[in-house]
């Protein structure tokens, strides 16, 4: 099987309320080579039947037996990843069609960027916009002392970068 461009990895924990609309704006990127690693952490919901529904080979579905949280999840995920590049996805969010390919483009146009976030937009549960986070990447750095502006499910990143640093760490 030929290493994907991109994993896109998505922890999922008693998600079963937005986890097909999760599921469905990534099935549907116009990036379309890429691997949908789910790493399902213990649901007791129907999140795992969820996933299960869909036959699309793209999605990898790994469960955990027991529920390890989200920090080990994670980290679980990364040592899994086939590709060199990790998309990160919550099992409760919605991603643009294009955001896969765009991220990509950026990332391998830019080899010394190791990371990057967009823009988010905050919605209520009936997709109402509560406020779009626009933080100026110049004052990042600053930012970072008192806050995170990096959305999560914005987020695209080199896996050896990751790797290099420790990975994910428990709060």
């Amino acid at each position: 099987m030929p290493t994907p461009l991109v994993t896109v990895l998505m922890p999922v924990y008693n998600a079963e309320r937005f986890l097909s609309e999760a599921m469905d704006s990534i099935v549907g990127q116009t990036l379309t080579d890429f691997e949908f690693l789910i790493i399902d952490d213990g649901s007791t919901d129907r999140s795992y039947e969820i996933i299960r529904s869909y036959k699309d080979d793209r999605i990898r579905l790994v469960q955990n037996e027991t529920n390890l949280g989200i920090t080990a999840s994670l980290n679980k995920g990364i040592q899994l990843a086939r590709a060199a590049l990790i998309a990160r996805m919550d099992a409760d969010d919605i991603s643009y069609p294009d955001r896969l390919q765009k991220q990509y483009d950026y990332l391998t146009s830019h080899p010394d960027c190791a990371l990057l976030s967009t823009f988010a937009r905050v919605i209520t549960e009936d997709k109402q916009t509560v406020y779009i986070e626009r933080t100026n990447s110049h004052y990042f750095y600053y930012n970072l002392t008192f806050a995170t502006p990096i959305y999560h499910p914005t987020v695209m990143y080199v896996k050896i970068a990751v790797q290099d640093v420790g990975m994910y760490t428990a709060p």
